[in-house]
């Protein structure tokens, strides 16, 4: 996401268990609840590295060394 833009991704459950997930995109809507998790992962790594088939700097999870 530039400056000023958030990128978003979000899953939903259906009354059946189904689970759906995709993009928030403008005009989506919370209704009722939102239920955010936001976490501290110290074992884990994230960083940006550049993808040349992309030619976005995409997130790069790994595991700390110990």
């Amino acid at each position: 996401a530039g400056r000023g833009h958030s990128h978003l991704h979000m899953a939903v459950a259906a009354a059946t268990g189904e689970v759906f997930g995709g993009h928030v995109a403008p005009g989506c809507r919370v209704r009722t609840t939102a239920e955010v998790l936001l976490a501290l992962l110290p074992e884990w790594a994230f960083t940006r590295e550049l993808d040349a088939a992309t030619g976005y700097a995409e997130l790069v999870v790994k595991a700390r060394d110990a």
